[in-house]
């Protein structure tokens, strides 16, 4: 059973051709990485506590993509949301334990989507 767990974590996939980035706003960094491994995604999982890991075959057979956020405080680097993207669309946005974004979550993430060629879900 360990062995089909490591397996899993030692996953890797291609993801989406978009850049990771750096955005600024209200003179806050945020970076914005694709996930694109069992162990990176599992470790959002645990940090964000939500159920993002459930979604690695979607992403390791290319039918969905996951994004983490985080933001700089104090000199270091913090998870703060976690984004689903499913043929270039934003489908899901959460923060820790599966919060719902608010405003400026919204204006990092249209600040992002905008430079990388994504849209929003209508639902958001």
């Amino acid at each position: 059973e360990f062995a089909k767990d490591k397996e899993i974590l030692n996953l890797r996939w291609g993801g989406l051709e978009k850049q990771n980035l750096r955005i600024v706003h209200n003179k806050i960094m945020y970076v914005i990485k694709q996930i694109t491994s069992g162990y990176e995604l599992y470790e959002e999982t645990v940090e964000m506590k939500h159920c993002a890991f459930t979604y690695i075959n979607g992403c390791s057979n290319g039918y969905t993509s996951i994004w983490s956020i985080k933001r700089k405080v104090n000199a270091k680097l913090e998870h703060y949301l976690t984004i689903e993207v499913r043929k270039n669309k934003i489908i899901q946005i959460k923060g820790k334990r599966n919060r719902c974004a608010n405003q400026t979550d919204y204006d990092v993430i249209k600040l992002w989507a905008h430079e990388v060629g994504l849209v929003i879900d209508t639902y958001y």
